[in-house]
């Protein structure tokens, strides 16, 4: 028969309401977890189960903050985010181009694309920085 860790701890005995404190910072339940043996096995428990209270030496808050650093980390390092494609600006940089290369204003290229002027220019614009991103 293997026992479990939890009937291990030294903190079975004693009061539990210690551990269980409204406090997120119970520093005092926790320095008491020092030198435990099973504070390691504590500890992942209560990183994988959201536990209330403290658990393997570290508080609630102790815990979150581990938490938080893990879902952060990528595993192969920090990674940059993918741009979406900006469709809409690509084909209204296209059509404006076709447009503006019959003869045609920026001004009027915008009210044959029902589109306002400025709408065109930033779309435009968009689309020339996704092409020179793309490019290099």
């Amino acid at each position: 028969m293997t026992v479990d860790w939890t009937q291990r701890g030294p903190c079975r005995t004693g009061d539990p309401d210690r551990f269980f404190v409204d406090n997120l910072t119970n520093d005092a339940a926790a320095a008491l977890c020092r030198g435990c043996p099973i504070v390691q096995a504590c500890g992942e428990y209560a990183l994988r189960h959201e536990l209330y209270g403290v658990w393997g030496g570290m508080t609630r808050l102790r815990r979150r903050a581990i938490q938080a650093k893990a879902r952060t980390a990528a595993p192969n390092g920090p990674q940059k985010r993918k741009r979406k494609k900006p469709v809409r600006a690509l084909a209204l940089l296209r059509r404006s181009e076709r447009l503006i290369a019959a003869g045609a204003t920026v001004e009027t290229a915008a009210k044959r694309l029902r589109v306002s002027r400025g709408y065109l220019l930033a779309a435009r614009a968009r689309a020339r920085r996704h092409l020179a991103g793309v490019a290099s």
